[in-house]
């Protein structure tokens, strides 16, 4: 049965450029910001459901528009297991690429893109691993089309193409979540997804459980399943250095608007650069019963068992660009809106 839709598309006044690495004073407001967050908690839920770790500011991160939240490392925690509500997006039209003669069919369309997704990390390596917006193929491995506004097929096959024109109309590029993991080596990222033709893709207002484990033999196994109900699992163990049995790990659970820009006509990676001004935003994600994995029972990400982390270039507007309402499981609701000017 084809699933709702919703991905929109609206327009907003621009917003102000994005600013530097926060002074002391950003860094006052940011401690204010957090305050009425968690000022926000509905009175009759329970104590030290939003992290009671200090928060921090890493400085080395910057260029996307990033909701993290951590776990201490320790030797005890195996994996982090969480159900997600997937966003509804809204994206900037000025905020779009169209690839040139030879440039790769993936680099077309939005050049910001919603990810959501787990994550760990030892003092030496770094793994990412979840969903983020990006093409869909046909069985061919060909880029599909739809004939949907949105720009989103929502897994009705009757509104996916692999023309970008049909009965002399122009199709718009298909997107959905795809999975994708980023595993480290040596001193650099590789980023990884399902071969072209994969049918494993997610659409916004679908629940979802997300895990990442890593095995015992320092592996790591992603897992993407329906949180309720039957359709698409998808499973992938991949290798990773550095993450031997008994090394003190730490996990995470991320929303974030990631961003490319445009230079010399190809479209770049906006890593170690400040995030660009833009009217794309996220609304209505849910995280919920977010909990870290042991050899025993599960413990649930809240209170002193992690902290939350601020990018250094959205440090400063944190309150603003993140609409956060605690749940009493680890989780929250989200929403991630740009400050306009």
């Amino acid at each position: 049965m084809p699933r709702a839709v919703w991905v929109l598309l609206f327009l907003f006044p621009a917003p102000a450029a994005a600013s530097s690495s926060p002074d002391s004073d950003s860094l006052r407001r940011l401690h204010e910001g957090f305050a009425k967050l968690r000022s926000r908690t509905s009175p009759a839920a329970p104590e030290g459901i939003v992290c009671s770790q200090p928060f921090r500011v890493d400085s080395h991160v910057r260029g996307a528009y990033f909701r993290k939240v951590e776990s201490v490392a320790s030797t005890r925690y195996a994996g982090i297991r969480a159900e997600v509500l997937l966003p509804l997006v809204q994206f900037d039209p000025d905020r779009s690429f169209s690839p040139g003669p030879g440039q790769p069919a993936h680099w077309e369309g939005p050049l910001d893109r919603p990810s959501v997704y787990v994550g760990a990390h030892t003092s030496a390596k770094e793994v990412d691993a979840g969903l983020t917006w990006d093409r869909v193929y046909d069985e061919e491995g060909r880029p599909a089309f739809t004939d949907l506004p949105s720009g989103c097929d929502g897994g009705d096959r009757s509104h996916r193409f692999s023309v970008s024109r049909l009965d002399g109309r122009r199709l718009r590029p298909d997107f959905a979540f795809r999975p994708f993991w980023r595993t480290t080596a040596g001193q650099g990222n590789q980023w990884h997804n399902p071969p072209a033709g994969d049918p494993n893709y997610f659409y916004p207002g679908q629940s979802l459980v997300v895990a990442l484990r890593v095995r015992t033999d320092g592996t790591m196994r992603l897992d993407i399943r329906p949180a309720r109900g039957t359709g698409r699992h998808f499973t992938k163990a991949f290798p990773q250095e550095g993450f031997a049995d008994g090394q003190e790990s730490s996990f995470k659970r991320v929303a974030s608007i990631d961003q490319f820009r445009v230079a010399g006509g190809s479209r770049r990676g906006n890593e170690g650069m400040d995030v660009l001004p833009t009217r794309t935003s996220v609304k209505g994600m849910v995280w919920s019963q977010v909990f870290l994995l042991t050899s025993g029972r599960p413990s649930k990400m809240s209170g002193s068992t992690c902290r939350e982390v601020a990018g250094a270039d959205t440090a400063k507007d944190y309150a603003v660009i993140f609409s956060i309402n605690p749940d009493r499981d680890g989780g929250e609701s989200l929403d991630i809106r740009p400050p306009q000017p």
